[in-house]
């Protein structure tokens, strides 16, 4: 890995399941608990960024999109992390 991290949290927004207008999106709603610490991981030959909350631990992932991934507990929706692939070029377009 080409970089690693700890971070302490604090509180996060909860992405609820909904479209901006009001309607379903046919996704679930995904809580965020309060993590003890976020880990992150970049590997810089797969351009790839993962982030974690709290310990690691088995997950389901869902594929959002434009290389997102997320990884939730299928039984309390509770999110545990997500991957995002190609991130210097998401990064790259979205600065400039």
């Amino acid at each position: 890995m080409a970089g690693r991290g700890c971070l302490a949290a604090q509180a996060f927004v909860v992405r609820q399941g909904e479209s901006p207008d009001g309607t379903s999106d046919g996704m679930e709603t995904l809580t965020i608990e309060r993590p003890e610490q976020i880990t992150w991981d970049y590997d810089r030959e797969a351009d790839t960024l993962y982030i974690s909350f709290g310990k690691p631990r088995p997950a389901l992932t869902m594929d959002v999109g434009s290389g997102v991934l997320l990884r939730y507990i299928e039984k309390t929706g509770e999110l545990v992390g997500f991957t995002v692939i190609g991130i210097s070029s998401i990064l790259k377009s979205e600065l400039g």
